[in-house]
């Protein structure tokens, strides 16, 4: 069983990655194992080893949810991949070969959020659509709000990320 908590975005740090406090049986003695990041932690690959469940946060709304090792091994909100693809990789051969996602433009006021999808202005991705219509983030264990989701991982190549030739549905 887990229980989620969510840390808000701030002006300096607009994405959050959310950690559950898990909780464990073991025998007959119900053992809570407490972490809790403190503030806004943008390192996936830490993440991925302390948490069963992570939602990435952007501008304060969840913008992708799932189990850790699901969300690691292919996320399809663009915020997430770029946040993924800035983790490092140990072995210098395989981190030659990937596409790191640097996101362009400003960050825009969490006061002031965007209208439609808070993402689309830094979105590789973003269409016309993007900027009148809001993603909504499926009611499942694992989901992702957004009109064009990337659809390979890992980026090996910059095509991987740009905008996509035809929607992808986000119910896919």
């Amino acid at each position: 069983m887990s229980e989620e908590t969510q840390t808000p975005a701030t002006p300096s740090n607009p994405g959050s990655i959310v950690v559950a406090i898990d909780y464990s049986e073991t025998g007959d003695t119900a053992m809570r194992t407490a972490l809790n990041m403190a503030g806004q932690q943008h390192d996936l690959h830490v993440v991925q080893h302390v948490s069963d469940r992570i939602k990435v946060m952007y501008l304060g709304k969840v913008v992708e949810q799932g189990t850790s090792d699901e969300l690691y091994a292919h996320p399809h909100h663009p915020y997430s991949a770029s946040l993924l693809s800035a983790v490092p990789i140990a072995d210098p051969k395989l981190a030659r070969l990937r596409q790191h996602v640097v996101l362009e433009g400003d960050v825009p006021s969490p006061l002031n959020p965007p209208e439609a999808c808070r993402f689309h202005p830094r979105c590789p991705r973003a269409q016309p659509r993007c900027s009148t219509e809001e993603p909504t983030l499926p009611p499942t264990e694992r989901g992702w709000a957004c009109h064009y989701p990337v659809a390979r991982w890992p980026l090996a190549d910059p095509r991987d990320i740009a905008v996509p030739e035809e929607p992808v549905a986000a119910d896919a």
